[in-house]
């Protein structure tokens, strides 16, 4: 992996909980090397700017230069975002997920909102083989569970099984 630009970061909709979980990431350090990006609506999916919204390609731009995706949850548990990272070769730090088979090996991060994530994240995040490794594991769970090819095979068994 090469160098990226931006240690980790965040880029979605605004929810009072996404603000909260950066203002506490914010909050370990002195000068943050951490870059937030909220807007209302949803952004890429929305794409106008009036509205705060990134274009899909500026989206892709920025998430692909973080070593880190933070994958707050906003209306549910689950994101578009866990996937866009993974695909975009980042570490991935989020919420406790829901049991469903596509999550199940994924290399992520997982914490709980109650617990004390500074003792958690932080030795994570300043240990650079550490993330090396989380990006790696990562992409290689895209590649092998949530690639379009992945998943084409997925169906394609699920497809055969009921022959």
């Amino acid at each position: 992996f090469t160098k990226r630009e931006n240690l980790g970061g965040f880029i979605g909709q605004w929810t009072q909980f996404r603000e909260d979980y950066a203002k506490t990431l914010d909050s370990f350090y002195e000068k943050t090397p951490f870059k937030f990006a909220f807007y209302s609506g949803f952004g890429p999916f929305v794409q106008k700017k009036e509205r705060g919204s990134l274009n899909t390609v500026d989206y892709s731009y920025y998430l692909s230069n973080f070593e880190i995706s933070f994958c707050f949850s906003g209306q549910s548990p689950e994101t578009y975002r866990l996937v866009e990272s993974a695909h975009a070769g980042c570490a991935i730090i989020s919420d406790i997920l829901p049991n469903v088979w596509y999550y199940k090996n994924l290399p992520a991060l997982f914490i709980a909102r109650e617990e004390n994530f500074e003792n958690i994240v932080k030795p994570i995040i300043l240990d650079e083989s550490k993330r090396s490794k989380y990006q790696k594991a990562v992409s290689q769970w895209y590649v092998e569970t949530a690639s379009p090819i992945a998943i084409g095979k997925k169906i394609a068994q699920h497809i055969e099984s009921l022959k």
